[in-house]
């Protein structure tokens, strides 16, 4: 058993060669070959990267947020959404509340360090909203609703994007809609024709006590947002260039400020990125990077697969001081994780290269491998990151 233990990431490298011999030939046009030492067998980990410091199981889940001590996770059932609340430490449940529910959208956000929103469209073929604050140990309430019924009749039905809370319990709830092109104020569709329709965003501005003052109107296409604590912020893409731009609590938009270097984020997924106006962090190509619009700097943080993970199987995640975590969920279940800095005992098999993230099938793979593999890790190094 033990030699077959030896021989067992030896057949792997094999495997890996195979591999990236077929993504170096579906992507001949992109990259010829992979450039400098293909493998490399690295020393044990002394704590110089990133590790796995906490891995639990949690319950399947369709949507799920991380607060200071808990995770909470929603699930799509046949009569509603079955919510519940888990115990970071351990994965352990700590409660589950059932919520009657037609509506197959929802949507779930942390609403500030120890409570959640849960959106959920008031029914399948609804333009209204309804509110649920999920709040630590006194349960779930629902505390409002936003109606969208001024909106005209369009192909598409709307629904939030996104919802944050800020320092002072002020809540902005981001919805895209579908309108008549003619009708958004912007002057290339001033003579469009009444059958066109376009995407255009409203920022709901809701105060602490559950009202809703007024929604600011942007336009153009906003593809992520965030908060500092303090407003909401949105980064977009314009007619001509991408930009960052911020609302207040009385619905006021700000200037635009250009955001360099920023067309790559149009397929970051919705719960795959973390903003506050000034740093982005998101995941792309299986990888987590950092972005800084201002200035258009941007680097790979880590590669998912490095870790069991790949994109697909995230769910959200979280920026902590010392590291991350995530929520990821698939097919076999649910987990949770934490990674810092820190030491591993496993034994690192490096493979350097070009261009991974076009190579799904070898990410799926070193994730698959890392997920079963005790003494043994494979570490992507991408030198395109």
């Amino acid at each position: 058993m033990k030699k077959l233990q030896m021989v067992f990431p030896y057949l792997f490298i094999i495997f890996i060669f195979l591999t990236l011999a077929g993504c170096a030939e579906k992507n001949e046009s992109e990259r010829k070959g992979i450039e400098g030492k293909p493998i490399e067998f690295g020393e044990k980990n002394k704590g110089t990267g990133y590790v796995i410091t906490k891995q639990c199981d949690i319950p399947k889940n369709d949507l799920a947020t991380i607060l200071d001590n808990r995770i909470i996770l929603a699930k799509r059932e046949e009569d509603g959404w079955n919510v519940i609340s888990v115990n970071r430490t351990d994965g352990s449940v700590i409660s589950e509340e059932k919520l009657s529910s037609e509506s197959f959208d929802g949507y779930l956000t942390p609403s500030g360090r120890e409570s959640a929103y849960l959106l959920l469209r008031a029914s399948d073929d609804a333009r209204s909203t309804n509110i649920y604050l999920i709040n630590g140990d006194e349960g779930i309430s629902r505390i409002g609703d936003i109606e969208l019924s001024d909106i005209p009749k369009s192909p598409e039905l709307p629904f939030a994007e996104n919802i944050v809370t800020t320092n002072d319990g002020v809540t902005y709830a981001w919805y895209k809609v579908n309108v008549l092109a003619k009708d958004t104020g912007l002057e290339r569709f001033k003579n469009a024709e009444d059958h066109i329709h376009y995407d255009t965003n409203r920022i709901y501005v809701i105060d602490k006590n559950g009202r809703v003052k007024g929604f600011a109107h942007e336009p153009e296409r906003i593809v992520m947002s965030g908060t500092n604590g303090k407003d909401f912020w949105m980064l977009g893409q314009g007619e001509k260039s991408w930009f960052l731009e911020k609302v207040d609590a009385e619905c006021n938009l700000s200037e635009r400020q250009e955001a360099v270097g920023a067309s790559f984020l149009g397929d970051v997924q919705s719960g795959q990125y973390q903003f506050d106006g000034n740093e982005l962090y998101y995941v792309r190509d299986n990888s987590v990077w950092k972005y800084y619009p201002a200035t258009g700097a941007n680097e790979m943080i880590m590669n998912l697969a490095n870790f069991g993970m790949t994109r697909d199987d995230v769910k959200c995640f979280q920026v902590m001081q010392e590291g991350f975590c995530f929520v990821i969920g698939n097919g076999e279940g649910g987990a949770y994780y934490e990674i810092a800095q820190g030491e591993t005992n496993r034994e690192l098999l490096t493979v350097s290269g070009v261009g991974f993230g076009n190579c799904p099938e070898l990410q799926d793979a070193v994730a698959e491998f890392n997920r079963i593999q005790e003494n043994y890790q494979v570490e992507l190094v991408d030198y395109l990151g």
